[in-house]
């Protein structure tokens, strides 16, 4: 046993006291370890079965060691399996690696890039051995990314390309996950300022893969919040590395847009780089732009309610009822419908159209008879129609206050959160009733029922005093 364990230190030592010279990437040591490797890869043993018996016993001692976590012990029967028979199991690579890397989070110096180096010659013998596939250029993307991006950041950009191109011929880019995207973006934003060998657009160009399998993932509630985050977080590196300034994705936007307006895909990636942005860019006339012309391609609720809020603040009240009236007819949800038809009455109410205001507050009623707003509309077309019934100061044009009075107690007795609100209106037109003077000189009695011509209102006759 003494023997053994002596065996053990001295191969453990010999695998990481080796000086290497300090070319960046180290290849030329990666490739003096896959020189042995990928010869066994073709001729070695490809199952345990065809193990020889002393690779067989070494193969159950370094198991044995490598389950008690002893690693020390386990690397020096590992690696007689891993130069002689590297195609026997995939697992003998993926503790190999796990190994090995928790060697060099340990070591310093020159010993530290020896056993990087050995991590890599695995990296490349798997893929040797078992074909490339994306996850196993993954594998070795992230841990040259950990351990050796320093001094290497075109390489390892090149890695994460690489992933991306495997996705792509196994027609599985939508797989990529959330974890890979982030870092491919960190990878990408290294290779633009450190190693300077890509331009900006190139960086835009990853952002924009990236957010569109993050949205097409998200749009098909696969890891919805998984993807969420992710494109948060690319985001946010390109706003830290001051690339998402809204001067920056607003040029742009609009080049791309000028370049291509008819396009819809060039017109919905210009619409969601703007609106990534946040304010800055979503207030300004190229994006209203953007959306008019998106909403001709692909009309939604969303777009003609942006619309419409829009062209309300230039003023233009007319345009913005025509936007909303096209989002009802898309919209399926009831109480959006609702909403909508609100917005549409109290713009009626702003141009004057009282009648129609009233129009749509009955639409509105017709989806939700309990619907406050909607009575609080009717009441106050009603209120403001004291122009329309007479001369604005005379009894016709006082009656009108009965009809908003009696509305507005409808709306609290169907709807509570209005009751605040309706009950202000009630006591301030209440003083605008007839007086017992103007019923008296009318030949009406308090009391008695009455109907509002110009309104088509019956109600009950009331003096103000």
């Amino acid at each position: 046993m003494k023997n053994l364990k002596k065996i053990i230190t001295a191969t453990f030592l010999s695998i990481g006291l080796i000086t290497f010279a300090q070319d960046a990437p180290r290849q030329d040591k990666i490739d003096a370890v896959t020189a042995k490797t990928f010869a066994a890869c073709e001729n070695g043993p490809s199952s345990i079965a065809e193990l020889s018996d002393n690779l067989k016993e070494k193969a159950s001692l370094y198991s044995e060691y490598y389950k008690q976590k002893d690693y020390k012990s386990a690397i020096g029967f590992w690696r007689p399996l891993f130069f002689n028979a590297p195609k026997y199991s995939k697992n003998l690579h993926l503790r190999g690696a796990k190994m090995y890397k928790d060697f060099a989070k340990k070591a310093e110096g020159d010993i530290r890039e020896a056993y990087l180096d050995t991590l890599f010659a695995i990296h490349e013998t798997r893929i040797k051995c078992f074909g490339v596939s994306s996850k196993l250029v993954k594998g070795k993307a992230f841990d040259y990314y950990g351990f050796r991006a320093k001094g290497n950041h075109e390489f390892v950009y090149g890695l994460f390309n690489d992933v991306y191109e495997e996705l792509k011929k196994e027609e599985n880019v939508n797989g990529a996950d959330p974890t890979f995207l982030l870092f491919w973006m960190k990878a990408t934003i290294r290779a633009h300022k450190y190693a300077k060998t890509i331009d900006e657009d190139e960086v835009f160009e990853k952002y924009d893969i990236i957010s569109t399998i993050c949205e097409e993932n998200m749009a098909q509630d696969k890891d919805a919040g998984k993807y969420k985050g992710a494109i948060d977080a690319v985001t946010e590196e390109l706003k830290k590395g001051g690339y998402l300034t809204a001067e920056k994705i607003m040029q742009m936007a609009e080049t791309k847009f000028r370049a291509n307006s008819e396009d819809e895909n060039t017109i919905i990636k210009a619409y969601k780089a703007m609106k990534a942005c946040g304010s800055e860019c979503t207030g300004t006339p190229l994006f209203t732009e953007i959306v008019t012309k998106l909403v001709e391609k692909r009309p939604s609720t969303g777009l003609y309610k942006f619309l419409a809020s829009k062209v309300s603040s230039d003023g233009n009240e007319s345009l913005a009822i025509s936007y909303l009236e096209k989002a009802i007819d898309l919209e399926d949800n009831n109480d959006d419908k609702v909403s909508l038809y609100y917005q549409i009455a109290r713009k009626k109410i702003t141009i004057g159209s009282l009648s129609s205001a009233r129009e749509y507050a009955r639409k509105m009623l017709a989806l939700n008879p309990n619907s406050g707003p909607a009575y609080m509309i009717i009441a106050s077309t009603y209120a403001a129609s004291g122009k329309i019934c007479g001369t604005g100061n005379d009894f016709k044009s006082h009656t009108v206050s009965w009809a908003a009075i009696d509305t507005w107690r409808k709306a609290i007795s169907v709807d509570s959160s209005v009751k605040e609100d309706a009950q202000k209106q009630i006591n301030r037109y209440s003083q605008y009733m007839p007086s017992k003077e103007e019923l008296f000189y009318e030949g009406i009695t308090v009391g008695s029922s009455y109907t509002i011509s110009c309104l088509g209102v019956t109600t009950i006759v009331r003096a103000s005093n």
